[in-house]
C-alpha cells in the first residue's frame, strides 16, 4: 500500500451492482494500515425512546483479540478472511459509469478521496486516499470508514510486530463498500443489514470435523508444541487430553465411552478460562494435563458404578476437573483422589434421579432445563395422604380425641410452610365400615399422594388395608406411621399397641395429641430435604 508523508493509500479494483446493490472496492492491504484508517461505529444502546439506534458493532471481547494476535503473530499457516469496511462519503457518476476519466470522483469530504487511475492501458484502479492529519477527524469523529466484519482481526493490529523475514505476513484482503454519508438512513439500515448477514447468516464448519482434522493431523505436519500452544492455549489442552485418554487403561477408556473432539476442546476451553495460568506457560499446561489424566484413571478406577451415565455425560471430563481442583491440596494424593470420589459419587445421586447426565452440549438448553426442571418438581413431594379412623359421635372422647389428630398434623404442615415447605394434607374423610369394601378413588389417592401417614389410632381394617396398599413407598421412607393408644367404644375395642411390628418404619407413639408437630415435622422436613437433595 503505497505511503507519503502526508497521505495513505490503498488501491483496489472497483466493480458496481455488486448482488444487484453495492460499489465496492477490493484489495489488498496490512493489517496495521486497515486498522489506521478505520473504527468500529459501537452500537448505541442507550438511544433515548423513539430516537433511531446510532451504530452496529458489539463490544470486543479481548480474549478473542489476544487469541487472533497470537495466531497472527505466532502461528505457522496464517490466514485471514476479507476484512470487511464501509465508506461513508459523496460520489460523483463517473465511478458508477466507469467512464475513462482520470481524476478525484469523490466530493466534498476533507481529507477523504476516492480516485480513478490508469495502472496501463486498459486496467484501471481505484485508490482510497487519506490525509493522515485528518484521520482522527474522519475516522473517530466523523465515523466515514467503519469496521463491518473484521473489528476482533483490527482491535489488537497496532501491536503486531514487523517481521523482516516476512514483509507481507500481515498482508490481508479487504472489501471496501461504498455507501452515502454519514446521516443517510437508507445506508445506515443497509450497513447494519449487511453486518448482520455476515455474522448470522455464515455456516460454520462442523466443529467436531474441524477438530478432528487439525488433531489427527501426523505430528511432521503439525506446529510445534510452543507454536500451537502460543497460537491457542485451548486447542493445546485438547490435544494433551486426547493423547492422554488415548492411551487411558481399557476399563477406565469403557466407562468414559466415545468422548468426542467437541467435548474435550470444551472442557478444556473452561479449564484454560477458569485458571489463567494455563495459558501463560506451556510446561505449566502440560504437568496440568499430566495430572488431571491421572487423577482421572484414578478417579474413574474408585468411582461406583451405580450411575454409569455420570461418567458418558458431555460434562464429566469438566466435572471430574472441578472435583478434583477442590480437594485439599496439601492432603496425600489417595485422600485427595477419595475426595474428589466421594464429591462426584454425591453428584451421582443427584443426577441420576433428576435426569441430568442427559445434558448435552448440542442440545437446546432451555429445553433441557425445562425438562430437568418437570423431573425435579415431580420427584418433590407436594402431598400428604392421611389414612386414619373417623370416630362417630357414639364413639365419645375418641372422636374428640381423633379431631385434634388431625389438627396437629395440619399445624405441623402450617410450621413447615414458614420453611418453604409446602405440603398439601389429603384425608378422604371416609366413613365407611370395617368390611365396606374400599373405593377405588382410595387407591387413586393412595397413588398420587407423595408422602403416606398413616395414624394406626383404632386400628381400623380399612386403615391397615390402606396401610399394606402404601408399603411401596416404604422402599423412598415415604411412609410414616404414628399411633396413640384408644379406648373402647361401641364402635371399637380398645387397643394399647399396634397390631404388628412397626419398628422398622417411620414410626412415632404420641401420648398427647399436642406432641404432633413436634413429632412429625422432623419426618417430614427430612423427606423434603432428602428428595431436594436427589436421595429420595
Amino acid at each position: 500500500m503505497p505511503r507519503t508523508s502526508r497521505y495513505i493509500i490503498i488501491e483496489g479494483q472497483y466493480a458496481s451492482g455488486v448482488l444487484g446493490t453495492f460499489r465496492i472496492i477490493r484489495g489488498f492491504a496490512t493489517l496495521q494500515e486497515l486498522a489506521m484508517i478505520s473504527a468500529p461505529f459501537p452500537m448505541n444502546l442507550t438511544a433515548a425512546a423513539g430516537q433511531p439506534l446510532m451504530g452496529h458493532q458489539r463490544e470486543i471481547n479481548p480474549q478473542h483479540a489476544e487469541s487472533i494476535k497470537r495466531y497472527l503473530q505466532d502461528g505457522r499457516p496464517r490466514f485471514i478472511p476479507e476484512i470487511i469496511l464501509s465508506i461513508r462519503a459523496e460520489y460523483r457518476d463517473e465511478l458508477d459509469a466507469q467512464q475513462k476519466a482520470l481524476g478525484v470522483i469523490s466530493d466534498s469530504t476533507p481529507g477523504l478521496l476516492i480516485h480513478r487511475r490508469f495502472r496501463s492501458r486498459n486496467i484501471a484502479t481505484h485508490q482510497i486516499i487519506l490525509e493522515k492529519d485528518r484521520l482522527p477527524a474522519i475516522v473517530e469523529i466523523e465515523h466515514r470508514i467503519r469496521r463491518i466484519d473484521g473489528n476482533h482481526r483490527l482491535h489488537l493490529a497496532s501491536q503486531l510486530q514487523f517481521d523482516s523475514r516476512s514483509p507481507t505476513k500481515y498482508l490481508a484482503p479487504f472489501c471496501a463498500i461504498l455507501l452515502g454519508p454519514p446521516g443517510d438512513a437508507n445506508d445506515d439500515f443497509d450497513e447494519s443489514m449487511l453486518f448482520h448477514t455476515i455474522n448470522s447468516l455464515a455456516l460454520p464448519l462442523d466443529s467436531e470435523h474441524a477438530l478432528q482434522l487439525v488433531l489427527g493431523q501426523a505430528a511432521q505436519y503439525r506446529p510445534s508444541a510452543d507454536e500451537e500452544f502460543a497460537a491457542n492455549p485451548s486447542l493445546y489442552l485438547t490435544r494433551l487430553m486426547k493423547e492422554r485418554m488415548d492411551v487411558m487403561p481399557p476399563a477406565q477408556r469403557e466407562r468414559l465411552g466415545d468422548t468426542p473432539a467437541t467435548v474435550l476442546n470444551l472442557a478444556a476451553n473452561a479449564m484454560v478460562t477458569q485458571d489463567a495460568a494455563l495459558s501463560e506457560n506451556r510446561q505449566t499446561m502440560a504437568t496440568f494435563a499430566d495430572g488431571l489424566s491421572g487423577a482421572l484413571t484414578d478417579i474413574l478406577a474408585r468411582l461406583p458404578a451405580a450411575y454409569p451415565e455420570l461418567c458418558r455425560a458431555d460434562f464429566f471430563i469438566e466435572l471430574a476437573s472441578l472435583a478434583w481442583g477442590e480437594t485439599d491440596q496439601t492432603a496425600a494424593y489417595n485422600a485427595r483422589i477419595d475426595q474428589a470420589v466421594a464429591t462426584l459419587e454425591a453428584m451421582g445421586r443427584w443426577v441420576g434421579k433428576d435426569g441430568l447426565h442427559n445434558i448435552r452440549s448440542r442440545r437446546s438448553i432451555a429445553q433441557q432445563l425445562f425438562e430437568i426442571y418437570r423431573t425435579v418438581r415431580a420427584r418433590i413431594p407436594k402431598r400428604v395422604f392421611l389414612s386414619r379412623w373417623y370416630p362417630t359421635d357414639d364413639d365419645g372422647n375418641e372422636k374428640t380425641k381423633a379431631d385434634l389428630r388431625k389438627q396437629g398434623i395440619e399445624r405441623a404442615l402450617d410450621d413447615l410452610r414458614a420453611e418453604e415447605i409446602d405440603l398439601a394434607l389429603d384425608d378422604p374423610g371416609t366413613q365407611t365400615g370395617g368390611t365396606f369394601a374400599i373405593h377405588q378413588e382410595m387407591y387413586n389417592a393412595l397413588a398420587r399422594n407423595d408422602i403416606i401417614l398413616v395414624d394406626l389410632s383404632g386400628v381400623r381394617p380399612n386403615v391397615c388395608i390402606e396401610a399394606g396398599y402404601a408399603l411401596k413407598h416404604y422402599e423412598r421412607g415415604r411412609l410414616i406411621i404414628m399411633f396413640q393408644v384408644t379406648e373402647a367404644t361401641p364402635n371399637n375395642p380398645k387397643w394399647e399397641k399396634p397390631p404388628f411390628d412397626v419398628i422398622t418404619f417411620r414410626y412415632e407413639q404420641i401420648g398427647d395429641t399436642g406432641e404432633i408437630p413436634g413429632k412429625l415435622k422432623p419426618h417430614f422436613r427430612a423427606i423434603w430435604q432428602e428428595a431436594i437433595a436427589g436421595k429420595a
